[in-house]
């Protein structure tokens, strides 16, 4: 038995183009989940500078951007790791395979001779791979219900917002 819509059902705009992008999201979710899984690899990389921002938002509390630019990467720092790290100083930065992001930076203080170690926050990932699971989720909940479609475009919507938010922050 197939299902005509008359013509008092309204037509959803764009859900050829939302299986498309959840199709397309689906397998950028598999591919950030493995890329997140495989193991990291580690390379020694020589710090070329330290970037320091300071911006004030309109209601007067204050952000700061602390970034090192090493060789081949230009990363997030927190404060303690940006006092401890030193231009023209080797430090093992260790990272995802695939989308090259930073996982773990370490190496030794060349003032006290200490070590230290900094795990980074991958903003794609947050945390333990929760965006690109929901992701795959919510783009392999669309692909599914192909016979339902308003059920499918609504999990549409809801990967196109995933996916968007995920650019956003990366």
């Amino acid at each position: 038995m197939y299902y005509h819509p008359n013509e008092e059902e309204g037509v959803l705009p764009f859900l050829k183009q939302m299986k498309w992008i959840s199709a397309l999201s689906a397998l950028f979710a598999v591919l950030l989940l493995i890329d997140f899984f495989l193991p990291a690899n580690c390379s020694s990389e020589l710090v070329l500078g330290k970037e320091f921002r300071k911006e004030s938002t309109r209601f007067g509390s204050t952000s700061y951007d602390l970034k090192i630019h090493t060789s081949n990467f230009k990363f997030k720092v927190n404060p303690d790791l940006f006092v401890a790290i030193i231009v023209d100083s080797n430090v093992e930065v260790c990272h995802t395979p695939i989308m090259k992001r930073v996982k773990l930076v370490s190496g030794r203080n060349i003032k006290n001779n200490l070590p230290y170690s900094y795990e980074s926050v991958m903003p794609i990932y947050r945390g333990f791979a929760s965006f690109p699971i929901a992701l795959l989720i919510a783009s392999m909940l669309s692909l599914f219900f192909k016979q339902d479609d308003t059920v499918a475009y609504s999990f549409g919507i809801m990967t196109l917002i995933l996916l968007i938010s995920m650019f956003t922050i990366m």
